[in-house]
């Protein structure tokens, strides 16, 4: 670059230059010739190159550092050839910074070129957007083109055989005032045609493809208009049939409008009724809960109502022999106040613990045979006394007592309708009805809940403890069987007591 410059320069550094002693003082000849070494190199470049070397200053300030030293050189040697020599190994030795700027300019440049990239992206979806709406209306244009060219062919064969359908020209003169409309709707559409057509102009280098794809069509068009050159003479029977259809077609509409209008009507009763229906199955969906609780009710009626029948036959057989009891009672007034046989007395209620094995309900059935109930521990004491005494029986087996939630699960109610008060012996982690269908309470026999309460499925076959009031009966098993009665079903002792 630098020996480009150096014949401006030279004018100022000839050998002519060295005897100018007696001339007043020049310029630096430095900037001059840096300054019109820029311009010899920039000879023949576009503007937009001068300013790129014009904002690469540091590279020219070092130039001109360089100057000086190759202006005396070349005093000292007229030929220049050190200067030069100097220039090179100045060069050389920034090289690197050489390099690094060059670096930065391809950086600049591929950052103005990232925003373009993306712009292009942008535009290449549009492109694809438009290319598929183009592609759209050309398949209306390749019916419409089919349609003009169909229209074309008919319309010469017409005129060759105008003299044979002379009556049909008369029919569509005729028709010719109903056309009108079609015709000025054709040429809006004509119009329309122009601006797509217009388009397609624009867009057609893009659709070389498809256009190949129209020409194949073409030829296959061929055929259907050979087809359709046949199929000719049947055309004016169905143009007469077309015409008698356009006539029902017209009286089909104004039914149709008629219908329209009535089922608009309708369609404003079914928005009613739709809302009317979504409130009604609110309300079902409220009516299924309530038929599911009222069947659960409906099956603990019946287990009720069975239990009512026979108490109430129990209880008419038990009045019609209440006057023969009645006679007897005073025979044995001085034993009514013991307990029954093999029953402990404890706080005015006799007890005693069964080694037979029952499920809840018969067990509950025999203690109602001596007339009392299953055990009802409620208080500490009472619940104390009973450990012993059904381990004196066995202590290795459950013995039910009168506590249950067969009615509401996990609330519990002794065999007499009463709820289970503050008092309770549970066993740790009982009640647990994890499994189902445990409902009823036995003494436990595990380490863990030794002499505890544990729930257990009623169905289960374990031992029992009855209660019973002294003096309510004495050997009251013997004397109904005596009498001919089946057990008493009664659950509490308090009911029987009432009946005598």
């Amino acid at each position: 670059m630098y020996e480009q410059a150096e014949p401006v320069r030279s004018p100022f550094s000839g050998p002519d230059s060295r005897q100018t002693s007696g001339l007043p003082p020049q310029p630096r000849p430095v900037p001059q010739s840096g300054s019109r070494g820029r311009v010899r190199h920039g000879n023949g470049a576009s503007d937009k190159q001068r300013e790129d070397q014009d904002t690469s200053s540091h590279t020219y300030e070092d130039a001109e550092e360089v100057k000086p030293h190759a202006t005396s050189a070349d005093h000292s040697y007229p030929g220049g050839a050190s200067a030069r020599r100097g220039v090179c190994s100045f060069l050389r030795a920034r090289r690197s910074f050489l390099a690094a700027g060059i670096a930065v300019l391809l950086s600049l440049i591929a950052v103005g070129l990232a925003p373009l990239t993306f712009s292009n992206k942008q535009e290449i979806s549009q492109l694809s957007t438009t290319v598929n709406t183009i592609k759209r209306g050309q398949d209306d244009m390749r019916r419409l083109i089919t349609t003009v060219d169909a229209l074309k062919r008919d319309q010469d064969d017409l005129k060759r055989d105008q003299d044979g359908i002379s009556t049909t020209v008369d029919a569509l003169k005729r028709d010719q005032d109903g056309m009108s409309t079609t015709v000025d709707a054709l040429k809006r559409d004509q119009d329309g045609i122009s601006t797509t057509v217009d388009a397609l102009k624009r867009d057609q280098d893009g659709i070389s493809i498809t256009v190949d794809a129209l020409k194949g069509d073409q030829d296959n068009m061929s055929t259907t208009v050979d087809a359709l050159k046949r199929d000719k003479d049947g055309i004016s029977t169905t143009v007469d049939a077309l015409k008698r259809d356009q006539d029902a077609l017209k009286r089909d509409q104004d039914g149709i409008s008629t219908t329209v209008d009535a089922l608009k009507r309708d369609q404003d009763g079914m928005s009613t009724t739709v809302d009317a229906l979504k409130r009604d199955q609110d309300d079902l969906r409220r009516l299924s809960t309530t038929v599911d609780a009222l069947k659960r009710d409906q099956d603990a009626l019946r287990r009720l109502s069975t239990t009512v029948d026979a108490l109430k036959r129990d209880l008419d057989n038990e009045r019609s022999r209440t006057a023969t009891l009645e006679q007897r009672l005073p025979k044995n007034s001085k034993t009514l106040a013991s307990c029954p046989e093999g029953y402990t007395k404890w706080s005015g209620i006799c007890y005693k613990a069964f080694n037979t094995r029952k499920t809840f309900d018969k067990a509950g059935a025999a203690c109602r045979a001596d007339g009392g109930t299953l055990a009802m521990p409620r208080d500490a004491e009472t619940n104390a006394f009973l450990i012993p005494l059904y381990k004196s029986v066995s202590k290795y087996r459950k013995f039910w007592i009168g506590l249950h939630d067969q009615r509401e699960e996990g609330k519990f109610e002794w065999v007499d309708g009463s709820a289970l008060g503050p008092y309770n012996s549970w066993g740790r982690g009982e009640p647990d009805n994890q499994w189902g269908n445990r409902d009823c309470v036995v003494y436990a026999v595990l380490l863990h809940l030794k002499d505890k309460w544990a729930v257990y499925s009623c169905d289960r076959l374990f031992s029992f403890i009855c209660q019973t009031a002294p003096g309510t009966y004495l050997n009251m098993d013997v004397r109904r069987r005596q009498a001919g009665l089946s057990p008493l079903l009664y659950s509490s002792p308090n009911i029987r007591s009432q009946t005598i």
